[in-house]
């Protein structure tokens, strides 16, 4: 009999045991780890990858198209350290350059007193400085800068005449660029009086030259403003020229001004000649 009750508490004892190790199981199978890796895209929107490394879990997103900004959903089941790589797949274009950075990521998995935690470091690959979770960077330069370049005649001039302009680039850029068609960095534009081009779809940070072929000819002084400098981002630089025709045009200038003190000294010594033959007449006629 008391076998029989001894048995009968071992089995007990048992039972409890599994379940409550069942139980255990269950409640430590339940949680997870979590963490979310952000990112930001500037200037131009890109196609951010998140690429896992060796045994690091896949998360059900791995690619976030035509983004500013976004991030990365993960889960962990166990402790461990998981590592990912998270880049751009885009490639230059006319109206983008992307930012080819590659970020490493490190996932570091920690279960303590029943309770997962996460710490993340994120490296730039090339940099030994860590970043904040909140670093992944991609800095892109989109074609968002230009010039605008306006004409005018003022004074007596032909408002109705064609004026023929040459923009160059630093870049050797092909194709048409707002009212510009260029060929191999140099563009050719014809404007009269009151008319405006613009040469936009330009990458920020390219010098660019205006020259007017008719520039000072024909009687007309010609005044130009900004028509060299360099594309800023997000701004038409305005360019403007100017051609002038006076009534009465100043005679020219030769440039030879070698000579003008002697002319100065002759004409002072003829006007002091004058003078004195003048009071020496009028003295001759006072004394007769």
């Amino acid at each position: 009999m008391k076998k029989n009750k001894l048995l009968k508490a071992v089995i007990c004892l048992l039972t409890a045991t599994v379940l409550l190790t069942a139980s255990a199981a269950s409640a430590f199978a339940a949680k997870t780890a979590t963490a979310a890796l952000s990112f930001s895209v500037k200037n131009a929107p890109g196609t951010v990858v998140l690429e896992p490394q060796g045994n690091a879990p896949v998360p059900d997103k791995t690619t976030i198209e035509n983004a500013t900004q976004g991030s990365f959903s993960l889960s962990f089941a166990q402790a461990d350290t998981y590592r990912y790589k998270i880049y751009q797949q885009n490639k230059d274009s006319s109206s983008a350059r992307y930012d080819a950075a590659v970020y490493d990521v490190t996932v570091t998995v920690l279960f303590d007193e029943g309770e997962f935690t996460t710490v993340v470091t994120v490296n730039k690959e090339g940099d030994n400085h860590k970043l904040p979770a909140d670093g992944i960077i991609f800095e892109n330069t989109a074609a968002n800068s230009g010039i605008s370049l306006h004409k005018t005649v003022t004074g007596v001039g032909d408002k109705s005449r064609d004026w023929h302009f040459t923009v160059t680039l630093s870049e050797p850029v092909n194709g048409k660029y707002g009212d510009v068609e260029f060929k191999d960095g140099v563009g050719e534009v014809t404007l009269k009086s009151g008319e405006t081009a613009t040469a936009d779809g330009i990458f920020p940070g390219v010098e660019y030259k205006v020259t007017e072929k008719e520039a000072n000819k024909d009687g007309y002084k010609t005044v130009s403003e900004n028509a060299e400098g360099t594309t800023v981002s997000g701004k038409l630089l305005p360019v403007s020229f100017e051609n002038r025709k006076s009534l009465f045009p100043r005679p020219p200038q030769t440039g030879d001004r070698t000579r003008i003190g002697i002319w100065i000294a002759l004409s002072l010594l003829c006007t002091a000649s004058l003078i004195c033959l003048i009071l020496v007449k009028r003295k001759n006629k006072s004394k007769s």
